[in-house]
């Protein structure tokens, strides 16, 4: 009952403007601690979190924290769930990087519209890190976490391979344009270097997918979630 009544506060705290930042922190806290028990509020909480991430006022931040929460909730959801849910957040976002990548306004609004891409990208990279989030603290020791975790596989690691190689196409219009751009590059390479981390001996299926792009980034490759991805590859 004491989980509820806080959930239920931060819900009702994420449509107030004022609210959405300690209200966003403190809910992600709830639900990277009690993943499991948290699954069952999904319906309160994903139609409050779409409005958010609708809302073109929310800052960057609060719009990350948000999309991490239900990444943190589906991630304890059978994949048809995932799938589901997860066409629902990415094709608006999909969408936007479309438009920011189509613009032909020239250098008058191109740091914002670089800006928005690389929010973007962080965006998809929370969520995919997110997805793929196993720790519950207050689900027993890891012990116990990974008897279940051989018990119930995770179909996890299915869907996320979908997700990237359905995003991949997206990615490589992204590089065509900013292959030679370290602060895009840097964000293409942390949504590669977290899918790796995250699926680990389950990402072979797209490992060429994600070698292919890192082949058409520019100079600029050397930073640090490039040299991320590479030491979890190897």
């Amino acid at each position: 009952e004491t989980l509820q009544n806080c959930v239920h506060l931060c819900i009702n705290a994420l449509s107030n403007s004022e609210l959405i930042q300690s209200a966003s922190i403190a809910l992600k806290e709830l639900t990277m601690e009690n993943r499991m028990h948290m699954s069952k509020y999904l319906n309160d909480i994903f139609p409050i979190i779409k409005n958010v991430l609708e809302n073109g006022h929310v800052q960057p931040n609060d719009r990350i924290r948000c999309v991490a929460i239900i990444g943190y909730i589906l991630s304890a959801y059978p994949a048809k769930i995932v799938i589901d849910h997860l066409n629902i957040l990415l094709a608006p976002e999909v969408n936007k990087l479309l438009a920011y990548l189509s613009e032909t306004n020239g250098d008058q609004n191109a740091i914002l519209r670089k800006q928005n891409i690389c929010t973007t990208l962080s965006f998809i990279s929370v969520l995919i890190t997110a997805i793929g989030y196993c720790g519950d603290q207050s689900d027993g020791d890891e012990n116990e976490q990974q008897q279940k975790a051989t018990e119930n596989p995770s179909e996890i690691p299915e869907v996320l391979c979908c997700v990237l190689r359905d995003l991949t196409p997206i990615l490589h219009l992204v590089l065509k344009q900013y292959a030679d751009d370290s602060e895009v590059t840097e964000k293409l390479c942390e949504i590669l270097s977290r899918t790796v981390t995250t699926l680990r001996e389950s990402i072979n299926p797209i490992l060429n997918t994600l070698l292919e792009l890192l082949q058409n980034i520019g100079p600029n490759i050397l930073h640090a979630q490039f040299l991320n991805f590479v030491r979890n590859v190897c």
